[in-house]
């Protein structure tokens, strides 16, 4: 476990001399032996870091470097209850990020799927960092912690179809935030979504290539951590609380911070899913960062990579592919540094 601001935070690393599948996952207190820049994943919503099971040993191979996956507080076997005086927040979880690249890595790149990504760019963005986040690899960024998203003038000229229901859909919104805040209310609507058969269903919709991935411990992986004590508070505050910056500011504040401490922006890889229905490829943030890889000097600055007829999560579905993104990244980013 590693300690963040008292609360515990569960962790596994695959090293980088492990061949892979199960003898790859080392004991969380095993020092690193190579010394390369590591890597650090992290999940999205209501998953844990046993879904980056296939992707982690592959990459740990390919890159020769340690790789090692987190639960972000609120989920798997980190804390669900949150350090004193905190309130959840992708903003906290950027911290922790930053935290545990700092103690546990001396500095990693940080790969994030979901609200994961979300995260990592605030990591990058975290006045603690420094340069401990090294730079990111975001797999289809989420534009908040909930649907409680903030809108931006920009988004309407990406898809003017916004206008028509953005209105009624923050309506609907307070609404289920009120419910939701209704202990007996929330509890049923936990009890539903966190069915095996329920999280099954909810997952294959994700996987178009290798449904068979969504198996019985992935399953397990996501229904045993909401038994926890404190996991319905912790689902009731993840949906209703503030959804934190968009991605597209909490990057315009990375490439801000860049520009007064007079070095280079930490690079960083956009990867999207071609139909991804959580965060389509057609929507405003998924468009911002394809227009802003446009106009950068260098691929390593900013790399914006479509995956053809793949969803929400291509690095479990076909991690070997998405590795190959990950490593071609890298050796622009390396490229860049000689």
């Amino acid at each position: 476990m590693f300690r963040f601001k008292g609360a515990d935070v569960a962790y596994v690393c695959y090293k980088a001399d492990s061949e892979a599948g199960a003898e790859a996952m080392a004991a969380a207190d095993t020092p690193r032996q190579n010394d390369q820049t590591p890597f650090v994943l992290v999940h999205g919503f209501g998953l844990s870091s046993f879904h980056w099971n296939r992707l982690a040993p592959v990459l740990a191979k390919a890159s020769n470097r340690d790789v090692y996956a987190i639960d972000l507080l609120g989920f798997g076997k980190s804390a669900k209850t949150m350090p004193q005086g905190e309130r959840l927040s992708t903003k906290l979880w950027g911290e922790l990020i930053a935290a545990f690249a700092a103690e546990v890595c001396g500095g990693a790149y940080v790969v994030g799927n979901s609200i994961g990504s979300l995260s990592a760019l605030q990591a990058l963005a975290c006045p603690s960092n420094g340069t401990f986040v090294r730079g990111a690899v975001c797999i289809n960024v989420a534009g908040g912690m909930n649907n409680n998203v903030r809108m931006l003038d920009t988004d309407f000229e990406y898809d003017p179809n916004l206008r028509l229901i953005y209105v009624p859909f923050k309506a609907v919104l307070a609404v289920l935030n009120a419910l939701l805040k209704t202990k007996w209310v929330a509890k049923r609507l936990f009890d539903g979504v966190r069915s095996p058969e329920g999280v099954g269903n909810a997952l294959k919709t994700f996987y178009p290539f290798n449904p068979e991935h969504v198996d019985d411990d992935l399953v397990k992986s996501v229904v045993a951590p909401a038994e926890d004590e404190d996991a319905l508070d912790a689902f009731v505050a993840m949906l209703t609380d503030d959804a934190g910056e968009r991605p597209e500011i909490i990057y315009d504040q990375v490439l801000e911070a860049a520009r007064l401490a007079n070095r280079q922006p930490p690079p960083l890889c956009i990867v999207w899913g071609e139909c991804d229905t959580a965060t389509p490829l057609g929507g405003p943030i998924a468009q911002h960062f394809q227009k802003l890889s446009k106009v950068q000097e260098n691929d390593a600055t900013l790399r914006f990579t479509v995956l053809e007829g793949h969803q929400h999560f291509p690095h479990d579905d076909e991690p070997e592919l998405v590795v190959d993104s990950i490593m071609a990244w890298q050796c622009a980013v390396e490229t860049k540094k000689a």
